[in-house]
């Protein structure tokens, strides 16, 4: 259960240029964070995501962005001091904003496409 909703580099990404070097190169610390962020997720929507896996690309691909979002969000946190001025916080921000509007999204009703 390392990378089934997303891709690191996603993460990464998210997490911005200043993020610790250390951090974005070591595979198990970023891991240990997907598969929390796996839990997360599953435990919101109330179904495992990562053994019954959605069919719809579009739901797809939004728990991918909240997964790496959740992801990117540990990064930063982990070690804020590289960022510049107000960026860990915007970075924070951001990434914040696209896993609540994200969660929410995937617990609509009409949303709910799981596959069985």
């Amino acid at each position: 259960m390392v990378w089934d909703l997303s891709l690191s580099g996603s993460a990464i990404l998210k997490a911005g240029v200043h993020a610790n070097a250390d951090v974005k190169s070591g595979a198990t610390d970023i891991a240990d964070f997907s598969t929390e962020a796996q839990g997360f997720i599953c435990a919101q929507l109330h179904t495992d995501v990562v053994t019954n896996t959605p069919t719809d690309a579009e739901i797809v691909n939004a728990i991918a962005d909240v997964h790496s979002s959740l992801v990117a969000m540990d990064i930063v946190s982990y070690d804020p001091t590289g960022y510049l001025r107000r960026e860990a916080d915007t970075l924070m921000n951001k990434n914040d904003d696209r896993v609540t509007k994200g969660i929410a999204r995937l617990k609509e009703k009409e949303f709910q496409r799981f596959s069985t």
